[in-house]
């Protein structure tokens, strides 16, 4: 699924916005304040930081593009420091063909949306082929 060889740099996370990265993903137990003054606790529970390169990974969803820290989007530690998915390896990982999105005057941003609004394909043949030899 990693893409070997470069990925460009926008992929890769300043380290200025690492703590932002790991608050968001991390566990939160908070009082908060709405807009009107009402107070009220806030939890959720954390995630893995840096997404796990040896388990199955989490879905993709429609925000997994651009560079604002998310909790999520996936993050992976590499020799070079951390990073989010590349357009490709968020392909592969829906089991397209690699550069299935790389159209004429889409971003990277739009191709990660496509992305997440994609089913993973390997899964769709499967069950298609299950239907079909049933009916």
């Amino acid at each position: 699924i990693i893409q070997n060889g470069e990925v460009t740099s926008e992929f890769y996370i300043n380290e200025k916005d690492l703590t932002k990265w790991a608050y968001l993903k991390g566990p939160k137990k908070e009082v908060r304040k709405n807009a009107d003054g009402f107070e009220y606790n806030y939890t959720e529970g954390g995630m893995v930081f840096p997404d796990a390169l040896d388990r199955p990974s989490r879905t993709i969803i429609t925000g997994e593009g651009g560079a604002s820290p998310s909790r999520f989007k996936h993050v992976i530690q590499t020799p070079k420091g951390y990073r989010r998915l590349s357009p490709v390896e968020l392909e592969r990982l829906n089991m397209f063909p690699d550069n299935h999105t790389q159209l004429e005057g889409v971003s990277d941003t739009k191709r990660a949306f496509f992305m997440g609004n994609a089913l993973v394909v390997g899964v769709i043949e499967k069950i298609g082929a299950t239907l079909l030899k049933r009916i």
